[in-house]
């Protein structure tokens, strides 16, 4: 897909297929990309915060304005959620992660070998908790 600015000035995303179930996947690939875009403009937040503070922030909220301009939504998100972040109870370690496809919560899990919406899909960086 492309992004395009009509001449309302509101952006599209210009797809090369014509049926809806490769829409749906190109659409699926290129919000990835935007997630895993802004997992690294966040990563590059908390390692600055970190190496000033000793510590990852408790919340992303903590990195705006001096690390961050806003918390970027997920785009995956059915009802405009942020992207999700949680730190260990030290907060030497974090994990920072989208809802995925699927649009489930599943705590920054997901299963690599399944590709259906029935998988965990969720697009994390860092260290999961165990469950």
């Amino acid at each position: 897909p492309r992004v395009e600015i009509g001449r309302d000035g509101e952006l599209k995303v210009v797809f090369r297929s014509a049926t809806a179930g490769d829409r749906e996947s190109q659409c699926s690939i290129y919000f990835r990309s935007v997630v895993r875009q802004l997992q690294l403009k966040i990563l590059c937040g908390l390692a600055e915060y970190r190496a000033i503070h000793g510590e990852f922030p408790a919340a992303l909220g903590d990195l705006v304005p001096k690390y961050l301009d806003i918390v970027p939504l997920d785009p995956f998100s059915e009802t405009g959620d942020r992207l999700k972040y949680t730190t260990s109870p030290k907060r030497d370690k974090f994990l920072l992660y989208s809802v995925g496809r699927n649009a489930i919560d599943e705590h920054g899990h997901t299963d690599l070998l399944q590709h259906n919406l029935e998988s965990k899909d969720d697009i994390a960086l860092g260290e999961p908790s165990p469950e």
